[in-house]
């Protein structure tokens, strides 16, 4: 008996939806195939060239194997759902908001609610911070909306643009560029020698980093010097930053090699509170 027969086709629509719930469900351990959102160009091209033919070939969910292959993942995935996540993880705030702790809302809030965003890797230009997200966030909007005009254009039935019912701190291309943001991010840390960590905030007027050996809460640097070298050890790491104008880089670099830093795209630092790795 050959071990990819096909069996019965009664579940195959349920394998089909537990394949797809494991590609687009989020987990925080690695940066390919993570889930919602997509990050990189591999899942792009999965999800619009590859996936569609799954309901062309719906049979091909029929085989033992692959449903054997299926029921593998899935455990994987579930393992990986409750692990640490790995990342930087982000508050971002409107300038004047930043006093009343009203950080901006994004997709990754959803699963990740103290947050903003858990950076996977690193930013090397202004659009790649999670900033689209603020021009729907109610923090956005600086008035109240205007009802009587809104009332007024809905019952003569005109062509409705939230934009034009409130004033909002940006709207468009032009208002993006200029946009300012505060940010608040912390991770752990973990060197297992002797190296140094390099923190690029390209467009942020002031960066300040507390570094603090977690074990027993000690500070071991509060600076706004962003090369630190740093002893075998377990590190929490706290950075606040402002960034103004149009060109915005966030990158964090790790090397135990004296002479270079390494290039790293994916960051593989774990996601502050350190309770989620016990």
């Amino acid at each position: 008996m050959k071990i990819a027969f096909c069996i019965n086709s009664k579940y195959r629509n349920i394998f089909i939806i537990i394949f797809l719930s494991c590609l687009l469900l989020p987990h925080g351990t690695g940066y390919y195939l993570d889930g919602l959102p997509f990050n990189s160009l591999s899942e792009i091209i999965l999800f619009t060239v590859f996936l569609p033919y799954i309901f062309f070939y719906k049979n091909f969910f029929d085989y033992f194997i692959i449903r054997i292959i299926i029921s593998i993942i899935v455990l994987f995935k579930i393992i990986l759902i409750f692990s640490p996540t790995n990342g930087i993880a982000i508050k971002q705030y409107f300038v004047e908001e930043k006093e009343n702790a009203n950080f901006i809302k994004t997709f990754d809030t959803f699963w990740n609610k103290n947050y903003s965003y858990v950076q996977r890797f690193n930013f090397k230009k202004k659009d790649d911070f999670p900033i689209d997200w603020t021009i729907n966030d109610k923090l956005n909007a600086t008035s109240d909306l205007d009802e009587k005009k809104l009332e007024s254009d809905l019952n003569n039935k005109k062509r409705i643009n939230i934009f034009n019912y409130r004033k909002h701190r940006f709207y468009d291309r032009d208002t993006f560029s200029k946009l300012p943001l505060d940010y608040e991010s912390n991770f752990i840390l973990i060197m297992n020698n002797y190296g140094k960590i390099k923190i690029i905030t390209e467009g942020s007027t002031t960066t300040k980093i507390l570094v603090q050996d977690y074990k027993i809460q000690k500070n071991i640097f509060n600076t706004t010097n962003t090369l630190l070298n740093l002893p075998k050890g377990f590190y929490s790491i706290k950075i606040k930053s402002n960034f103004k104008g149009d060109y915005w880089t966030y990158k964090i670099y790790k090397s135990y090699n004296s002479n270079k830093l390494s290039v790293r795209q994916h960051l593989k630092i774990s996601l502050f509170p350190i309770n989620d790795l016990y």
